[in-house]
């Protein structure tokens, strides 16, 4: 890192690197690969750990950045000397317009079949059968497998949420829920996945679209069913906890899940390097989790999954989460007997982690012969591209004259920048935007709708009548506070404070400030206005600014019409499909600088 940082703070990244090679940092072959100064996992009475390797790829790297600095940039400059290359350059410094769309949440219903059969239901009563029994849930999309004892897999499509191995022995992976009475210290859990404890009364229960599971442990009643919404892509996971004593019990319930968010194949290869891409992001106020995996290629759709827990029907003391394996199981332990059942809080650890899991912790209190409900949820909410266009259809069966669509855009100095920034937060695909973005175009015009400006659409003469004249130049006249008006020539705005302005009314006062626009600035405001609409720029309006506008705006738009991101019509310019995807970098190419 402090190598490819000399091709942005060289300086400082320079200084770096004295220091670390005074520390002894060096190898035969240079710096070694990493140093740790992570307390949590050094020795007792060690500031730091040298991983004492070499990786040939992060070299060569580290060769490129030298050269970058102290070379002049050759491999940037031999890449810029490539005619498709240059020829691509310019798409590197575009935006999307700010154009997603209007979401519609309806149900995607599996077909049923109405012919009356009797539901097949297989009882097991014991964890222990010679292979596992297995039951199989799915809406079509959502897949989950669950076995008598507790183990199992859920997946997405092709993805696979949960860490899964197909071992008809230990059957030790799976989706799991501890129980721990904290006045005794005795645990369980909910199936008998993972903790292995015996009881008298054990039963899975398994039908049509169902699962259940019940046990009874310390005079505690434990119910658990498992369904699959036929809508959303979610699981969910209902324990009900029965006190059957006659003393209020205190206990924590805890899940687990490991985090794959790949295909199975790819984490069976290598676990250690899938978990790497794996981020984790603790959201409290929801009692929720959210993991995603960092795309590895501009092309790849990173998937997310969530995790939340709502205990219903009991009082909730405490609320902890945790999403580093290393710190539930610890060090020399297993699921049976974790480390978080010695505690009593967890550690809340998220992010970049590097063995992701999902956990959350609910402290509650039962009454005797009183019930708690907790469920557990788990699903992923990404919208594919199915998705998309299954909600653009059914915007259109409602029948609205008019669509608004707009792109998320991170804008700096905002808490999602920066959330984003700190890595809390992944920032938008504009591949996956831009994708959406001609999926909409494609459905509302062939629905009879017109692109009439980048992010609106309308049926013929519906346009959003005040927005048109701003977009067209028009004069307007706004009446209370904080409203804009425009003449033509000069900006106007109103005060924002409402007992002001009407005390300013009274006074015969009218509370406003005014700006007078110069020719260049009413022509940048007219190019990046027009051009978002499908009535264009035209010369005629363009030489009202002054006479030097007209060739200064011809000679820009030659190159974008050679891109073919911008056509022709006699004296109007328009945008075509493509240049809707980079209206805004069109535009400011065409600004009139000062």
């Amino acid at each position: 890192a402090s190598m490819m940082a000399l091709m942005v703070s060289p300086a400082k990244a320079c200084a770096n690197l004295q220091v670390l090679a005074k520390e002894g940092f060096e190898g035969e072959y240079g710096f070694y690969e990493a140093i740790d100064y992570t307390t949590s996992r050094l020795p007792r009475g060690k500031t730091h750990s040298i991983l004492y390797s070499f990786m040939v790829h992060h070299q060569g790297m580290g060769f490129l950045s030298l050269s970058y600095l102290l070379l002049n940039k050759p491999m940037q400059q031999r890449f810029m000397a490539e005619l498709r290359f240059q020829a691509t350059l310019l798409l590197l410094q575009e935006r999307i317009p700010r154009a997603t769309v209007f979401y519609a949440h309806t149900a995607d219903l599996i077909e049923t079949n109405s012919e009356t059969t009797d539901a097949q239901i297989r009882s097991i009563n014991t964890a222990n059968t010679l292979i596992p029994e297995i039951q199989l849930l799915s809406n079509g999309r959502y897949q989950v497998m669950i076995t008598n004892s507790g183990g199992g897999y859920s997946r997405w499509k092709d993805i696979t949420v949960t860490r899964w191995r197909e071992d008809t022995t230990k059957d030790d992976r799976g989706i799991f829920c501890y129980i721990k009475d904290v006045n005794s210290g005795k645990f369980w859990s909910n199936t008998h996945q993972p903790t292995l404890q015996p009881t008298k009364n054990y039963e899975a229960l398994f039908s049509l679209g169902h699962a259940e599971f019940s046990r009874q442990d310390y005079g505690i009643d434990t119910k658990t069913e498992i369904v699959i919404s036929p809508e959303d892509d979610t699981e969910m996971r209902r324990v009900r906890i029965t006190n059957r004593t006659q003393s209020v019990k205190v206990l924590e319930i805890t899940s687990y899940a490991e985090i794959v968010l790949a295909s199975q194949a790819s984490d069976e290869a290598h676990p250690a390097f899938s978990n790497l891409f794996v981020q984790t992001e603790i959201i409290p106020e929801h009692k929720a989790i959210f993991c995603t995996r960092r795309p590895r290629s501009h092309d790849e759709l990173p998937p997310w999954m969530f995790h939340l827990m709502e205990v219903h029907g009991a009082t909730a003391e405490a609320v902890s989460f945790e999403t580093d394996r290393r710190e539930f199981i610890g060090r020399g332990k297993t699921l049976a007997s974790p480390q978080a059942m010695e505690v009593d809080k967890l550690s809340g650890k998220q992010g970049a982690v590097l063995d992701p899991i999902v956990s959350i912790r609910y402290r509650i209190s039962i009454k005797p012969n009183q019930t708690a409900t907790i469920d557990l949820i788990y699903g992923s909410p990404t919208t594919s591209h199915e998705m998309w266009a299954e909600n653009i259809k059914t915007a259109l069966s409602l029948n609205i004259p008019h669509i608004s669509s707009y792109c998320l855009t991170v804008e700096e100095g905002t808490a999602l920048h920066h959330h984003v920034k700190k890595g809390k937060k992944m920032s938008p695909d504009s591949d996956v935007a831009s994708r959406q973005f001609t999926t909409l175009i494609e459905n509302l015009t062939a629905s009879g709708y017109e692109h009439y400006e980048i992010s609106n659409f309308a049926k013929p003469m519906k346009y959003a009548i005040h927005n048109t004249n701003y977009w067209k130049g028009a004069h307007y006249l706004g009446i209370g506070p904080s409203a804009h008006s425009f003449d033509g020539r000069s900006r106007s705005w109103n005060i924002a404070h409402n007992q002001k302005y009407m005390q300013s009314l009274l006074e015969n006062i009218i509370p406003s400030e005014r700006e007078e626009l110069s020719p260049s600035t009413r022509y940048n405001e007219y190019i990046m206005t027009g051009l978002r609409t499908m009535w264009g720029v035209k010369l005629d309006e363009i030489n009202g600014f002054g006479s030097e506008f007209v060739p200064y705006f011809l000679e820009g738009i030659q190159d974008e019409l050679k891109k073919g991101f911008v056509k022709q019509d006699e004296h109007k310019y328009t945008l075509t499909q493509v240049g809707k995807h980079f209206a805004d970098g069109i535009a400011s190419n065409l600004f009139w600088v000062e």
